[in-house]
């Protein structure tokens, strides 16, 4: 503190020397109060000295924890591109926060460390709002691909149940995937999107299984009512064959006694021809 005395009245300038160490700088820049002025105990008549204290290696440090931070979040978003989710926003997030790495190097090369202060700050910013919307993108494939799966084990219920299976417990068992659906999409749109995700893939989980067991249900019943025709076919095939014999049968003893009355008229005839009477008859003996 400088004490500058009523006598002092009228100066226009006062020349200062300063001497000493700047305290240590924990952030890029911070403003110091070297000097303050006290004019007859009124400290108001002339404003502070104020000086900015940079910290450039602080810079330096915090742009390539800006750099890793970049690339964590690129890798990222290739692994939600990756899962099949639209990625497009935060690609173009991550566009930005690149081009204001760069602008921030530029600006402490030119030695404007508030600008390259900003630019960090605002790139990371950036950064997180990419890493936010590739949460956003997976959790909302996730749900898309939900609501997809379930119309899919809906569907293979309703083909098992027209062949005849009982899948009663297969739609108790839907029900409560499509809660859990609906509890994915309350999540996501109070964007917890981590959570919607994780609810969305339980109930993937569960209406594919839901699913395959359907088609199973359905091809077993498929062949069930394929077993029975071919039984039903065997019998039919068993009773015509049964049917054929004992039309044979009826004819074989048909023809029998057909034979014999030939024979009885055959020998009637004969008789009738030698006249008649039992000396004939005899004699034919």
């Amino acid at each position: 503190m400088v004490d500058v005395g009523a006598s002092a009245a009228g100066i226009d300038s006062i020349e200062i020397t300063l001497t000493g160490e700047v305290p240590a700088i924990a952030s890029f820049t911070k403003s110091i109060q070297v000097v303050e002025f006290d004019i007859d105990g009124d400290k108001t008549v002339v404003q502070p000295i104020n000086v900015t204290a940079v910290n450039p290696g602080l810079f330096d440090s915090r742009i390539n924890k800006l750099n890793e931070k970049i690339s964590d979040t690129e890798s990222y978003i290739n692994s939600a591109k990756d899962y099949g989710a639209d990625v497009s926003n935060a690609e173009d997030l991550l566009k930005e926060a690149k081009s204001l790495r760069d602008d921030a190097v530029t600006a402490k090369d030119a030695e404007n460390y508030d600008l390259a202060s900003s630019k960090i700050q605002d790139a990371e910013a950036k950064l997180d709002q990419a890493t936010l919307e590739a949460d956003k993108a997976m959790a909302k494939f996730a749900l898309d691909k939900a609501d997809s799966a379930i119309q899919s084990a809906t569907s293979a219920l309703l083909d098992a149940e027209r062949e005849g299976a009982s899948v009663t417990t297969l739609k108790f068992l839907l029900d409560d995937v499509k809660s859990k659906l609906n509890e994915a999409q309350d999540q996501f749109d109070n964007e917890n999107y981590g959570k919607a995700k994780e609810m969305a893939e339980k109930a993937i989980s569960g209406a594919n299984v839901i699913r395959d067991e359907a088609v199973k249900m359905k091809q077993d019943a498929i062949k069930k009512k394929q077993e029975e025709e071919q039984k039903k076919l065997e019998e039919e095939k068993r009773r015509q064959e049964e049917a054929e014999k004992q039309r044979r049968m009826l004819l074989m003893i048909g023809g029998i006694g057909i034979g014999v009355i030939v024979v009885v008229i055959v020998l009637i005839l004969i008789i009738i021809q030698r006249g008649g009477g039992g000396g004939r008859w005899d004699e034919l003996r």
